[in-house]
C-alpha cells in the first residue's frame, strides 16, 4: 500500500438553494476516513490520501481540482459578507486535539471565548498581522469573520 500524503480537494457544490457539499456520502465511497481529514471549508477538504483514493477522487464528476498540500499553506479564511460582520473579530476553528488557549497565546491575542467540547477553537479580536499568523498554525482548520447575532 502506498504512503498517504496531504492533499487539498475542491468539490463543486450541489445545485440549488442549499449549495452545500455532503462529504458524508463522498468520503465513504472513496474510502476516506474522517480521522484522515484535517481541514474542511465550503468548497473542499484537506486529507491524507493514498494514490488509490486520489485516482477515485479524480474520477468523481464533482471534484474539480486536487493539489498536494504544503505545511506553509495558511488555513482558509471565510470572509463574511453579512452586514452584521464585526470588524477585527474572528472565529478560529482548530483540530480537536489542539489547545485553543495556547494557539491564541502563540499569536499574542486574548481570546474573547474558548471552546473545547463540541467545537474546538476560540474567538478573538485580531489585527491583520495576527490574523495572518494564526492562519499559519497547522492546528487551525479555518478562520472566519465573527458576526453579531441577535436573539429573538
Amino acid at each position: 500500500m502506498d504512503e498517504p500524503m496531504d492533499h487539498l480537494v475542491w468539490v463543486n457544490s450541489e445545485p440549488g438553494p442549499r449549495r452545500k457539499i455532503s462529504f458524508d456520502e463522498l468520503w465513504p465511497r472513496i474510502g476516506i476516513h474522517p480521522h484522515d481529514v484535517y481541514r474542511t471549508w465550503d468548497a473542499g477538504f484537506g486529507a491524507r490520501l493514498t494514490t488509490t483514493q486520489l485516482d477515485a477522487l479524480r474520477a468523481e464528476a464533482r471534484v474539480w481540482d486536487i493539489e498536494a498540500d504544503v505545511p506553509t499553506r495558511p488555513a482558509p479564511y471565510r470572509r463574511s459578507t453579512s452586514a452584521d460582520r464585526v470588524p477585527g473579530s474572528y472565529i478560529v476553528q482548530m483540530r480537536p486535539e489542539a489547545d485553543p488557549a495556547a494557539a491564541a497565546r502563540q499569536v499574542g491575542v486574548a481570546p474573547t471565548s474558548i471552546w473545547r467540547t463540541a467545537y474546538f477553537g476560540f474567538a478573538a479580536n485580531m489585527t491583520d498581522v495576527e490574523l495572518d499568523m494564526v492562519r499559519q498554525n497547522p492546528d487551525v482548520i479555518w478562520v472566519g469573520d465573527d458576526i453579531l447575532v441577535v436573539g429573538p
